[in-house]
């Protein structure tokens, strides 16, 4: 072969992607943007979470330091076990299949609260909080943990771009915790249930694994995967039809500098509400 053969070779070589790169390319939007929504769904989980606690144990100190603990316990141990998984088994399918499994971990939250909730009174206030914390929110948040190694392993950075592409990833990530953590503060809970936040928070992991097979060729698992969020959808409609209408009588309500105060009662219990958040509840006292 001929030097200005070779040299042309070599020119074609190098404007030519490598069939790794044009696979990295197509896959990085997908990666991302799940990236973007796992990190969202930390920040719902443990802002929802103070109240699917607070009816037993209300949204104060204890509360609030179990949820951040158990967040963080949860996290660390993602992080680890995602890492260790990635190296294994760099698969975009086990990715998928992790976001899968959270979602269905934090549809199935509301549907145990009050089993947990139960399972726990009898216990110190500090305990039973942070034990039903444990058991409701630390295995969706730990599958949610492993994503993010998880995606930096997928995006198969060069050598030299390591660095970048780990800050890419844990920035997308951050920007969609910043995001719910403002929406779900702001807007959900102040005008959606906690099943109703909870259900659409875990349909939409479920949707996104979904389209995450999709766009990796796995349509049967893609179908399955959208099977299950019909499920879960029809399961929280015929809950929400299903729940009787609570006698509520409101006892008391006051403007204050906290917001505005009400005492509400039930047959079962008294709550404080501050601006329609439960905050206290006991039990009512027979008449």
């Amino acid at each position: 072969m001929r030097p200005t053969d070779r040299n042309a070779r070599r020119a074609e070589q190098a404007t030519t992607p490598a069939p790794s790169a044009l696979r990295r390319t197509r896959e990085q939007p997908i990666v991302l943007a799940t990236v973007f929504l796992t990190g969202a769904g930390v920040l719902v989980l443990e802002i929802a979470g103070s109240r699917v606690v607070a009816p037993l144990y209300g949204s104060g100190l204890y509360s609030w330091s179990a949820l951040i603990s158990v967040t963080l316990a949860a996290l660390s141990l993602g992080y680890w076990a995602g890492g260790r998984a990635a190296d294994r088994r760099p698969d975009a399918t086990l990715f998928h299949g992790g976001v899968l499994v959270a979602g269905l971990l934090v549809v199935a939250i509301p549907w145990l609260a009050r089993f947990v909730l139960h399972l726990t009174e009898p216990l110190d206030p500090r305990l039973g909080v942070l034990l039903a914390s444990a058991l409701l929110f630390f295995p969706a948040l730990a599958v949610l943990g492993g994503v993010t190694p998880f995606a930096i392993r997928l995006t198969r950075p060069a050598e030299r771009r390591v660095g970048a592409a780990s800050g890419l990833v844990f920035a997308v990530s951050t920007v969609g915790s910043l995001l719910a953590a403002m929406a779900t503060g702001f807007v959900l809970i102040p005008n959606l249930g906690v099943r109703t936040i909870l259900t659409l928070a875990g349909v939409a992991l479920v949707l996104t694994a979904a389209a995450g097979f999709l766009a990796s060729g796995r349509v049967g698992r893609a179908s399955t995967a959208l099977l299950l969020a019909v499920t879960a959808l029809a399961a929280w409609r015929v809950a929400g039809a299903a729940e009787p209408a609570s006698a509520l009588r409101i006892l008391a309500r006051t403007p204050s500098f906290f917001g505005y105060l009400r005492v509400v009662e039930t047959r079962t219990f008294r709550m404080l509400t501050v601006n329609g958040i439960g905050r206290t509840t006991c039990r009512s006292c027979p008449a």
